[in-house]
């Protein structure tokens, strides 16, 4: 999403704690998971213009940038949910970069540093993936934008729910948005233009990306669902 774009969002956080309290107190002896899912719960529960509220929620999908990459995270995701999933996104680092530094200068800081913190990331869907195996999805960015139909069709069937067709564009809340990028984007949907970001680079750039990930950009591609 643009920084400029707001959309409507109906939010009580005293009916979530009426919620969440209430969701607990009726648990005799509550898990480590009944607290995430009494939080889940009195959140959508609190969100008054949900469109999503309808009918029974298979799914409830959260992105944190780097969470993957921590062992440790990986295990409490899925020590408190064993039956959770893990849908992982490979980007070309020569599109991801010129992205990267844009988009959080304070923690890509230079070609280095940003190459050090793609390839731990690649290197964590690796561990992911041995460690966790089909609960593991890899896909790439690339598939994503050129291929969005096919990927998540795949999706809708790792994920055993029903395709349709609001899968195929950016929403919030099922109103159409722009990407976030931290290129310009004019019109909502998906961007083409994040498959040439790699243009904006210097030769020697290139070069230095091409020669620090290839090897496990590799590997990572041979565990990749590819369409």
């Amino acid at each position: 999403m643009a920084p400029d774009d707001a959309f409507l969002f109906l939010f009580l956080p005293s009916l979530q704690g009426e919620i969440f309290l209430n969701y607990l107190s009726s648990i005799d002896s509550p898990t480590l998971r009944d607290v995430f899912d009494g939080y889940m719960t009195s959140y959508f529960g609190a969100w008054l213009n949900n469109q999503n509220s309808y009918g029974k929620k298979r799914f409830v999908t959260a992105f944190t940038a780097r969470l993957a990459m921590t062992k440790a995270n990986m295990e409490s995701l899925f020590g408190i949910y064993p039956d959770g999933k893990l849908i992982s996104l490979i980007r070309d680092p020569k599109n991801w970069y010129p992205s990267a530094i844009r988009h959080k200068p304070t923690v890509c800081r230079g070609i280095r540093e940003g190459m050090d913190l793609w390839k731990k990331n690649a290197q964590a869907m690796l561990r992911n993936k041995d460690r966790y195996g089909d609960r593991v999805c890899i896909l790439t960015f690339e598939d994503l934008i050129s291929q969005t139909e096919s990927v998540m069709g795949y999706l809708a069937k790792f994920l055993d729910i029903k395709f349709e067709d609001i899968l195929l564009e950016p929403t919030f809340n099922k109103y159409p948005i722009r990407a976030n990028t931290s290129f310009e984007a004019d019109k909502d949907g998906i961007i083409n233009s994040t498959l040439q970001r790699y243009k904006t680079l210097t030769r020697d750039e290139l070069e230095f990306i091409e020669n620090t990930s290839k090897d496990i950009y590799g590997q990572v591609l041979n565990l990749a669902t590819r369409f």
